[in-house]
C-alpha cells in the first residue's frame, strides 16, 4: 500500500492469499472489518505505517516483519 494510503474494509472481510504485502510509511490499515490471510503471507510493515485491524489466519503461515532499516514495523492491538 502506498504512502498515505488507507485500507478500511468497513465491516467486510479482505483476504490476502500467498505472497508479500508491503505497507509503506504513512499507510494505514484500520477497520471494523477483518483482514484475513491464507497460504503463506508476509506483511511487510514499514516503519511509520499503522496496521490496526483484526487479523485472522485462515490457513498457512503469516509473518509480520519490516525488511528495511530501522526495522520497526508494528502491529497495533485491536
Amino acid at each position: 500500500m502506498n504512502t498515505g494510503g488507507t485500507l478500511n474494509p468497513n465491516t467486510r472481510n479482505v483476504t490476502f492469499s500467498n505472497g508479500t504485502i508491503a505497507f509503506f510509511t504513512g499507510s494505514t490499515v484500520t477497520a471494523s472489518g477483518l483482514v484475513q490471510t491464507q497460504g503463506n503471507v508476509t506483511l511487510n510493515l514499514r516503519s511509520g505505517s499503522a496496521f490496526n485491524a483484526p487479523l485472522k489466519v485462515l490457513s498457512g503461515i503469516t509473518n509480520a516483519t519490516e525488511f528495511s532499516t530501522p526495522y520497526k514495523g508494528k502491529l497495533f492491538a485491536h
